[in-house]
C-alpha cells in the first residue's frame, strides 16, 4: 500500500503545472513570510526565511531569490520544507520570494518581502569567522571595474601560499571569499590581490591574521602508505573525499597529500548524509542527498563555508518529468553534474514491470533517467533507458534491490526489483557535446546523442565485452566490469575504475580478484578501443571507485571500499606504478586530486 500511495502522490504532483497565481487571494491573507533577523544584516549573515500560517491542508513551498532587480533564481524548489537557510555572501537589496501551492483547489500565491544585505568591509578589509572552524570570510572593499581580485593565503612561517579563485570587481559592491584549503589550529596570513584584464598587479591589500580551530566533528583517519616523491604531481596536492553515507564518520572532508585535514563538510541534520559528486569552479560543491527515501533524495549545491545555495528534490524533479508526459523519477542516485553548456544533469531511478522479459511473468525492472536541468534547475531534456536499451540484456550478475539495500535507490513497484543497469556516473564529450554513460550492472560505457540538450537520446556506441569496439590490448581479459566514473580526458581518452567483479578470472577464483586503473583511447570511426593504460592497482575494491588524470600525465584512482572497511587515493604513472598512495580510515565512493578547493579537476 506504501508504495502504490507514492506513486498515487507523483500522479497528483503532475497536475501543480497547471496552477493559477494569485498574489491577492484569501490563501495569500493565510501566510506569512518572515525572516530570523531584520533586514540589514551583514554579508555571510545566515537568515532564515519561514512560511508560517494557513490552515494547514495540502500544500508545498518554493523559496526565490534576487538581487538588485536581477531576474527571480528558485533557490528551494517545491517541497513540504517551510523554513529555507539563506546565507549571501554579496551585498546588496535582495527581493525574497516564497510560493505556496494549495493541491485541492489548484491555486498559488505569492508572499515577497524585501532584504538589505550590508557591507562588512568598508574602510579596510576584515576577516571574519564562518560557522565551519576551518573557513574565513575575507572581506574587502569595491575594486574598479574590469579588474579582478583573489584572496592569497599562507600558514606562518611557511613558504607555500594559497589562492582562492579570482572574482570580477565593479567598482560599487565589496569583494567577498571563503578561504579554504587551512590546516586545523594555524595561524595563516590573509591579504587580497587585485589584476587588471591583462592579469597585471594592481594592488595588494594589507595582511590580516586568521586563526583556524579545531573540526566540530569526528574526522576520518587518514595516513600516508606511499609518500609523495619526484614523480607526484605536485599541482594538484588536495584530495577531496567523498565518503559514503553508511560509514560513519560520513563527513566530506579534503586533506593535504601527507593526509591532514584542510576542509570538512557538515550537515546541519546529522541524519541526512550527503555524498560529494562535483567540485565547481569559483569553489562551489555539488553533492546529492543519500536518504533511503523519496522525498529527501535531493542535489544540493554548497558554498565552502557548508551553506546551502540551492537545493531540488527527487519528487520535484518527478513532478515536472510528469507534466511533460514522461514517466515518474524515482530517486536521485549517484550523480548531479553541471556540465560546459550550463545545464546540470542527474542519474534518477525508473521502475516499469515488465512481462516474461527479464525472468517469468510480471517482473519489476529498475533503469535509470538522465534528466538535464536548465541553469535554473528546470528540467528541460530527458533520456529513459527503457527507451533506448534493451532490457532483455539483464544484469551481469543478476543484482536485485529491496527495502534498505545498500547503494539501491527506494523501491517502488514491488518489494523487490531486477537491479538492470545500476548507473553511476555521467561524463561529457568535449569533441561533440554528447554524454558517456557508466552503467556498473551491464559492464557497458555508452555514449547518448546529447549535443548540448539537443540531441535524440539515441544510443551512439557500447564500449565494453560484447559492446561496439574492438579493443587492443596485451591483457587476456581487457575489458572492465562493474566500472565507475567514466569520463573523458580531451576528444578521445576515456578514463574508468575497473572494479573488476565480473571478470572470467575474478568470477572463478575470488582470490584472483584485483580492480584496475584504466585508460583507452577511443577511434569512433573505426570502433577501436586501445589501451593505453590497464593497471593492477594491487587491491580488490567490489564496488565504489573514481578515476581522473593528472597535469604531469599521471593518473588518479580511488579505490573506494577494501576489505569493508578503507579506501585509497592512488597515483599512478604512464607505467602504472604507483608514485602516491594515501588511506582512509572508511569507504569512499569518489576521491578527487585537485589544486585547491576552487579549480575542478583538471578534466573538467
Amino acid at each position: 500500500m506504501t508504495t502504490v500511495r507514492g506513486f498515487l502522490r507523483r500522479g497528483v504532483l503532475a497536475l501543480f503545472a497547471g496552477y493559477v497565481m494569485q498574489p491577492a487571494d484569501v490563501l495569500a491573507q493565510a501566510y506569512e513570510l518572515t525572516p530570523s533577523v531584520p533586514s540589514g544584516q551583514v554579508v555571510g549573515t545566515t537568515v532564515v526565511w519561514t512560511v508560517t500560517g494557513g490552515a494547514g491542508g495540502n500544500v508545498d513551498y518554493r523559496l526565490r531569490i534576487g538581487r538588485d532587480g536581477n531576474p527571480m533564481q528558485v533557490r528551494y524548489d517545491f517541497s513540504d520544507k517551510t523554513a529555507f537557510d539563506w546565507t549571501p555572501i554579496e551585498d546588496g537589496v535582495y527581493a525574497i520570494q516564497a510560493v505556496i501551492r494549495d493541491h485541492d483547489t489548484q491555486q498559488a500565491t505569492v508572499l515577497t518581502d524585501n532584504f538589505s544585505v550590508d557591507p562588512i568591509a568598508v574602510d579596510a578589509p576584515v576577516v571574519s569567522n564562518t560557522k565551519n572552524p576551518l573557513v574565513a570570510l575575507y572581506s574587502a572593499q569595491p575594486c574598479n571595474a574590469g579588474d579582478r581580485m583573489r584572496v592569497r593565503f599562507t600558514r606562518q612561517n611557511a613558504l607555500r601560499a594559497h589562492n582562492t579563485h579570482f572574482k570580477p570587481c565593479d567598482g560599487t559592491r565589496s569583494m567577498n571569499f571563503y578561504v579554504a584549503g587551512m590546516l586545523a589550529d594555524a595561524i595563516y596570513i590573509l591579504r587580497h590581490q587585485v589584476v587588471d584584464a591583462q592579469g597585471q598587479p594592481v594592488e595588494q591589500g594589507p595582511a590580516r591574521v586568521f586563526q583556524t580551530g579545531q573540526p566540530t566533528v569526528e574526522m576520518p583517519v587518514t595516513s600516508v602508505v606511499v609518500p609523495a616523491g619526484q614523480e607526484t604531481s605536485t599541482l594538484e596536492d588536495v584530495i577531496l573525499w567523498a565518503p559514503t553515507p553508511d560509514a560513519p564518520p560520513n563527513i566530506p572532508f579534503a586533506t593535504d597529500l601527507n593526509g591532514n585535514v584542510i576542509w570538512y563538510y557538515e550537515n546541519d541534520n546529522i541524519d541526512e548524509p550527503y555524498l560529494i559528486n562535483r567540485l565547481l569552479s569559483g569553489g562551489t560543491i555539488l553533492l546529492n542527498g543519500s536518504k533511503h527515501d523519496f522525498d529527501q533524495r535531493t542535489c544540493r549545491e554548497i558554498d565552502l563555508a557548508g551553506n546551502t545555495i540551492r537545493e531540488m528534490t527527487g519528487a520535484r524533479v518527478s513532478e515536472m518529468l510528469q507534466a511533460q508526459g514522461l514517466d515518474p523519477l524515482g530517486a536521485i542516485h549517484h550523480e548531479c553534474r553541471l556540465l560546459p553548456n550550463g545545464q546540470t544533469v542527474i542519474i534518477g531511478s525508473v521502475e516499469r514491470i515488465l512481462v516474461d522479459v527479464q525472468g517469468p511473468g510480471p517482473v519489476d525492472v529498475i533503469g535509470d533517467y538522465i534528466v538535464a536541468l536548465d541553469r535554473n534547475w528546470q528540467v528541460v531534456w530527458a533520456w529513459n533507458a527503457f527507451d533506448h536499451l534493451d532490457p532483455s540484456r539483464a544484469a551481469i550478475l543478476g543484482e536485485t534491490c529491496g527495502p534498505g539495500s545498500a547503494g539501491c535507490p527506494p523501491v517502488f513497484l514491488a518489494e523487490e526489483g531486477n537491479d538492470w543497469l545500476h548507473a553511476n556516473a555521467i561524463g561529457y564529450s568535449p569533441a561533440d557535446g554528447n554524454l558517456v554513460f557508466s552503467m556498473r550492472h551491464m559492464d557497458w560505457v555508452i555514449k547518448i546523442d546529447y549535443q548540448d540538450g539537443s540531441g535524440s537520446g539515441a544510443v551512439l556506441w557500447t564500449l565494453g565485452n560484447e559492446g561496439d569496439f574492438t579493443p587492443v590490448s596485451n591483457s587476456p581479459e581487457p575489458w572492465f566490469s562493474h566500472q565507475h566514473d567514466a569520463n573523458y580526458v580531451g576528444d578521445n581518452l576515456l578514463t574508468l575504475f575497473d572494479n573488476g567483479n565480473a571478470v572470467p578470472s575474478c568470477q572463478a577464483d575470488s582470490a584472483a580478484c584485483r580492480s584496475r586503473g584504466q585508460v583507452w583511447e577511443l577511434d569512433e570511426i573505426n570502433m577501436i578501443a586501445t589501451e593505453v593504460l590497464n593497471t593492477d592497482l594491487g587491491s580488490y575494491s567490489f564496488a565504489l571507485g573514481s578515476a581522473q588524470n593528472l597535469a604531469n600525465g599521471n593518473y588518479h584512482f580511488n579505490s573506494g571500499i577494501q576489505d569493508f572497511s578503507f579506501a585509497t587515493a592512488d597515483e599512478v604513472n604512464p607505467d602504472g606504478d604507483i608514485v602516491l598512495q594515501v588511506r582512509a580510515e572508511l569507504r569512499v565512493y569518489r576521491s578527487f586530486r585537485v589544486r585547491d578547493l576552487y579549480t575542478p579537476p583538471v578534466r573538467e
